[in-house]
């Protein structure tokens, strides 16, 4: 019989353990946080019986952004990711991601905006 070493804190890959699901609106303070007061519109949003697991926003391009992805217009889209299994796939983490899309709707770049670590938000952004 074999048996698991004590954990010391220090375990790199410690056991996963059950995640708390973000609410409606903590999500929705989320995305306002990282949109700084802009108005958006809701793309889609999908749940199941334990909550959101996919919530799409976009929003015009500010004058920066433009100038970051070299483009005169645009929009930013936000996405919020449930860690899964759910209907839209088996994501291993909760995440709120962006990508930048150009006038013609074509995507231009993107990143992660925020992630749920050990049930608190880190946010890159």
């Amino acid at each position: 019989m074999f048996e698991k070493p004590p954990k010391t804190g220090l375990d790199p890959s410690p056991e996963p353990g059950p995640e708390r699901i973000p609410t409606e609106i903590e999500i929705k303070e989320h995305f306002d946080r990282l949109l700084e007061g802009r108005e958006y519109i809701d793309r889609r949003k999908l749940e199941d019986e334990q909550g959101i697991y996919l919530w799409e926003v976009t929003t015009i391009l500010t004058p920066e952004e433009c100038a970051t992805i070299e483009e005169s217009e645009g929009t930013k889209e936000y996405t919020y990711t449930r860690k899964g299994p759910h209907a839209a796939g088996n994501p291993i983490q909760t995440t709120i991601n962006f990508s930048y899309y150009d006038a013609a709707g074509m995507p231009v770049g993107g990143g992660s905006a925020a992630q749920l670590i050990n049930g608190t938000w880190k946010f890159f952004e």
